[in-house]
């Protein structure tokens, strides 16, 4: 029995998941590792119930997380993140007004990615410091949503290079 599939289906007959670094061998004929991504580490990236995140002045309706920072700092966060580790993330951005401070950012106030529009951002960051939150934070005025979040751990030299391509 054969099984195949299709260039416009996402159907496949199994899963796979890669336990280890993956090579190849480079121009030069050397063998390198690559690196893989680990599972998923958000729970309910997709905002279809109120659960998993941790909220403060942020609400989760309509499939989305909602924060609004007129006059009051507002966060919604899971602590997922292990200290010196390098992450991909990945999210939507909606409804945002242009206005005050819209972040993701690690748990110390520093910066993983400022909000400045709308649409969907791929990043790639280490994670320095001991706790664990993946935030995001809206305050002076910012006011967005969020949808489709995504956070997988990158090991290997995929990590570094994507991290420095970046700009980390």
């Amino acid at each position: 029995k054969v099984h195949s599939v299709f260039p416009n289906s996402t159907d496949a007959d199994f899963d796979f998941n890669r336990d280890s670094d993956a090579t190849r061998v480079n121009s030069e004929g050397l063998i390198e590792r690559v690196g893989y991504y680990g599972s998923e580490l958000i729970t309910n990236g997709s905002f279809d119930t109120d659960s998993a995140w941790n909220k403060s002045n942020a609400t989760i309706s309509g499939g989305k997380g909602n924060l609004d920072g007129v006059g009051q700092v507002a966060l919604l966060w899971q602590t997922i993140l292990t200290q010196n580790k390098f992450y991909k993330a990945t999210f939507t951005i909606s409804n945002y007004n242009g206005q005050g401070q819209g972040r993701l950012m690690n748990n110390d106030g520093g910066s993983i990615y400022a909000i400045t529009s709308n649409g969907t951002f791929t990043i790639f960051f280490q994670h320095t410091i001991a706790s664990g939150n993946f935030l995001f934070r809206a305050k002076d005025g910012a006011v967005y949503s969020i949808d489709n979040v995504s956070v997988k751990e990158v090991t290997g030299d995929r990590a570094r290079l994507n991290y420095e391509i970046e700009g980390g």
